[in-house]
Formats: C-alpha cells, structure tokens, sequence
C-alpha cells in the first residue's frame, strides 16, 4: 500500500482507494463477506466524494462489490450495484 501519498492531491487519493478497494477484493477471496462488503461500501462512498458520480473507477467498484455479493448469495442486492457498474462502464 502506498503510505506516502499526498492527500490533498485528487490523484493521490483516488490511488488510495483504489488499495481500499483492493483490500475488499482479499477480503471477498478470504470469504470474509460482512468485511469486504464493509470495505466495498466505504471505498464507494469516498470515491463518490472526489470523481465524478460516471467515472469508471466508480462502475469498476461498484461491479466488483456487486460480485461479492452475488457471490455469498445476495443476489437483491447485488443486482442494482451490477447494473449500475454496468452502465457506467459501458
């Protein structure tokens, strides 16, 4: 994980997140579900905070926390995290 990032800067926090992100993507593989939906949730909601709400690190996040939940089963609350990833990759 990068420790040295400069905050302030747009750049440096979207990189931390993006780790954040990553961290919920070992969590979802560890099988630690209410963890990595927590991390997902979180890294969502600060990226919402600095990109625009159409940025594709946003539809790539939300996608991915989509497929843990599907993943474990929570297909209803999966599906609009899906669908919403989707079209805003697409």
């Amino acid at each position: 994980m990068h420790f040295f990032l400069e905050l302030d800067d747009e750049l440096g926090l979207c990189e931390l997140l993006h780790e954040l992100s990553l961290l919920a993507l070992e969590l979802q593989r560890a099988r630690r579900w209410r963890d990595a939906e927590a991390q997902f949730a979180a890294a969502a909601e600060r990226l919402k905070r600095v990109v625009p709400a159409d940025n594709w690190e946003v539809g790539r996040l939300l996608s991915e926390w989509g497929g843990c939940l599907a993943e474990h089963g929570a297909f209803a609350d999966a599906e609009p995290l899906l669908v919403e990833g989707h079209a805003i990759l697409a």
